[in-house]
C-alpha cells in the first residue's frame, strides 16, 4: 500500500493549522473559528489526491491542485469572513504559483504567465468601469488564478473565467440576503479549482 495517498491529506492539518494562524496574525487579520481551515484543507487535498491516484488528474498536476486548495481556503476565510482580499495573500500568491510551475517546462510557464498577465488586464478593467462589481482586491487575486488556469491550457482559462462567473452568480443568489457585497474571490478560486482537478472537463466542454 502505498503512503503518499494518505500522508498528503494528513500534511493538510497543519497546513489548515498554519493558514489559521498565519491569518490571524497578519497586519489587517482575520480571526477564524478554530477547526475550519484544518478541515477545509485537508478534505480539498484528499480530493486532490483521490483524483490524482486515481487517474482523473495527472499526477503532474496535483502539486498546483495543492496550492490552489490552500489558497482557495484562505481566500475565502478571509473575503466571506473580513469582506476584504488584503495584499499579504493577493500579492505572495503570484510567486507561489510560479514557484509551482516552475519546473514545468518554459512554454507551460510562459503561457501561464501570459494568462495571468491576460486576467489581470481584463480584471483591470472590468474594475475601472465598475467598481461596485469587481473590487481591487480580485484584480490583485486575477493573476494567480490566471497563471494557474493558463499552466493547463488556453481554453481552460476561458472555462475557468467564466465558471468563476456562473458560481459568483449562483453563490450570489444565497449571499445576497446578507446585505453585504457579492465576494468574487472565493468562486472564481473554486471554478480554479474545479478545472485543475478535473482537467477532462476541459476537453468536454470546450
Amino acid at each position: 500500500m502505498q503512503l503518499t495517498p494518505l500522508l498528503l491529506p494528513l500534511a493538510g492539518l497543519p497546513a489548515g493549522w498554519s493558514l489559521r494562524l498565519l491569518l490571524g496574525r497578519l497586519r489587517r487579520g482575520v480571526a477564524i473559528p478554530p477547526g475550519w481551515c484544518e478541515v477545509a484543507v485537508p478534505l480539498l487535498w484528499s480530493i486532490s489526491t483521490a483524483l490524482s491516484y486515481t487517474g482523473a488528474l495527472p499526477r503532474a498536476g496535483l502539486p498546483l491542485c495543492l496550492v490552489v486548495g490552500w489558497l482557495l481556503v484562505a481566500f475565502s476565510c478571509t473575503d466571506l469572513l473580513a469582506g476584504r482580499l488584503p495584499n499579504a495573500l493577493t500579492l505572495p500568491a503570484v510567486p507561489l504559483v510560479a514557484a509551482v510551475l516552475w519546473t514545468a517546462g518554459s512554454a507551460t510557464l510562459t503561457r501561464a504567465l501570459l494568462a495571468g498577465a491576460a486576467l489581470f488586464t481584463t480584471y483591470a478593467v472590468a474594475h475601472a468601469m465598475s467598481r461596485s462589481g469587481l473590487g481591487a482586491g480580485d484584480v490583485k487575486l486575477a493573476p494567480s488564478a490566471g497563471m494557474a488556469l493558463g499552466a493547463m491550457s488556453w481554453p481552460a482559462v476561458a472555462l475557468g473565467a467564466f465558471g468563476g462567473l456562473a458560481l459568483t452568480a449562483l453563490f450570489g443568489l444565497w449571499w445576497r440576503r446578507t446585505g453585504r457585497a457579492i465576494p468574487h474571490g472565493p468562486p472564481l478560486l473554486a471554478a480554479v479549482w474545479l478545472v485543475a482537478d478535473c482537467p477532462r472537463l476541459v476537453t468536454v466542454l470546450t
